[in-house]
Parts: C-alpha cells; sequence; structure tokens
C-alpha cells in the first residue's frame, strides 16, 4: 500500500504474528483511504510509528511478536534541517531500519534481526557491516578516528566504535535538533549488503539447527522516475523503487 514499499518482518507466535499483521493491514488501508484526496505518502517512519502504537495497545496482554521494520527514507539531514522537506526529491532516498519489543519499544538502528538465532546473527551483522562502513568513512570525517589494518579501531590509542558520531556532530540545524549517538544508515554497496548477510546467515546455519535451508534476501533499491507532461515540455520527478529477490542455499540439518 505503500510507494516506496515498506517491509514488515515479525518472529515469534505465529498466531499472533498472523493477528497483528492483519491489524495491520486495516490500519494502513484506513490511513491509504484517508490520504486518497492529498499529496501526502506514507512514509516508513509513519508505519514505524503506527506498529508501535498498535503493540503498545496491547502492553497488558501483548503480541508475542518481535518486528522489524525496513524500508527508504529521506536522509536524515533533510528532516532534521531547516525547510528541509521541500528538497527531499534531490537526494536519494537512504535505508531505514526499526526493531521492537514485544510491547512497542523501537528505534532506528543500521542493522536489525528477530527470531531464532538473532543471538549469533546480530553480533555478525554488525561487525560484517561495520567494517563494510570503515572502508569508505575517511579519515576527514573526524581526524580522532583512526583505522588500522588489523580491524582494530582505535581512538587516540583507546578502542572505539566505528559506527559512533561524535558529539559535536550530532546536533543539527538551528534548532538543535540531534542525530542519534550512532549511525543509524551502513556506507556500503548492495552487492557487499547482500553478500554480508548471506554470510552471516550461513555462519549461523552451521551452529544453530533451527536456521537453516535458504535464506531469501529482499533489496528495495530506490530509483527516480522521470514522466514527461503531455505537451512535451519537461517533466516530473517522482520517487519509485525496485524490488530485487536473492536466494542462497543453506546447511540442511
Amino acid at each position: 500500500t505503500t510507494n516506496p514499499p515498506i517491509m514488515i518482518g515479525s518472529a515469534g507466535c505465529a498466531s499472533d504474528c498472523e493477528s497483528l499483521k492483519r491489524r495491520m493491514r486495516l490500519e494502513l488501508d484506513a490511513l491509504t483511504m484517508n490520504n486518497n484526496n492529498s499529496n501526502s505518502k506514507l512514509g516508513v517512519a509513519s508505519v514505524a510509528n503506527l506498529l508501535q502504537q498498535i503493540l503498545y495497545s496491547r502492553r497488558g496482554f501483548p503480541f508475542y511478536s518481535f518486528c522489524v521494520v525496513a524500508g527508504l527514507h529521506p536522509p536524515q539531514e533533510l528532516i532534521l534541517s531547516d525547510g528541509g522537506g521541500d528538497d527531499s526529491g534531490k537526494k536519494s532516498m537512504e535505508g531505514a531500519v526499526y526493531v521492537y519489543d514485544a510491547i512497542g519499544s523501537y528505534e532506528r538502528v543500521a542493522v536489525g534481526s528477530a527470531g531464532t538465532g538473532r543471538e549469533l546473527l546480530q553480533p555478525i551483522l554488525d561487525q560484517l557491516f561495520s567494517d563494510a562502513t570503515t572502508t569508505i568513512i575517511s579519515k576527514e570525517d573526524d581526524p580522532s578516528i583512526t583505522i588500522n589494518n588489523n580491524d582494530n579501531h582505535s581512538n587516540n590509542g583507546r578502542s572505539g566504535d566505528i559506527m559512533a558520531i561524535p558529539p559535536m556532530k550530532q546536533r543539527v540545524g538551528v534548532a538543535g535538533s540531534l542525530r542519534p549517538p550512532v549511525q543509524t544508515v551502513v556506507r556500503c554497496s548492495v552487492e557487499d549488503a547482500v553478500k554480508n548477510v548471506a554470510r552471516a546467515y550461513q555462519s549461523v546455519a552451521e551452529r544453530e539447527i533451527s536456521v537453516g535451508d535458504e535464506v531469501v534476501i529482499c533489496v528495495v533499491k530506490s530509483t527516480a522516475v522521470v514522466a514527461s507532461s503531455a505537451g512535451g515540455g519537461g517533466g516530473r520527478r517522482s520517487e519509485g523503487a525496485v524490488l530485487k529477490v536473492y536466494r542462497y542455499p543453506l546447511k540442511k540439518h
């Protein structure tokens, strides 16, 4: 019901996940019908907030469902800066991932996972995508960070997190809005991202008997579509997306 598409994954009790899915579809359909006469689009941040409200409304008897929301979002600098909304079409969209607990507490992260094998999968993904980001971040972004060849990141001789954002760079705009203290977007190519996810699942499948057979990776890429006008003069830019699916075999238990 959204464009670009927004993906919601849930893990836990199958019946609760199905009930939550139907509730989300009803709410999204109602919001889409109410917004048909306006130019506003339902973005991933709005869907993430809607899911939080649904989960929290059942906090007394919660859905046994642990969710991950993923989609495309305007760059955070445009949202937090003054007057950035009108220029959102001038920059490509970036990925946004939100993770939840059972009662709706959620946060935006760079890499998220849920379900069986999460305890093994999450640190592997963090390490793989942290290394991928390290190869792109230049030393000019933060002169205090030095990157060694042995994958040990140091900050003036002390161990540090390469994904952390320095305090002076967390403040955005005149109003003083703050970014999260860590990066919420990984900087790597689509090919590297797919390769890292496949490697992580292959590693977990060797150690977790409940993870195996096959991993299906869905990639959503932002595309700018220019539609020509009827009179032939100029065109109109609109944001779209392309969905690709990759399948990789895993260990069969």
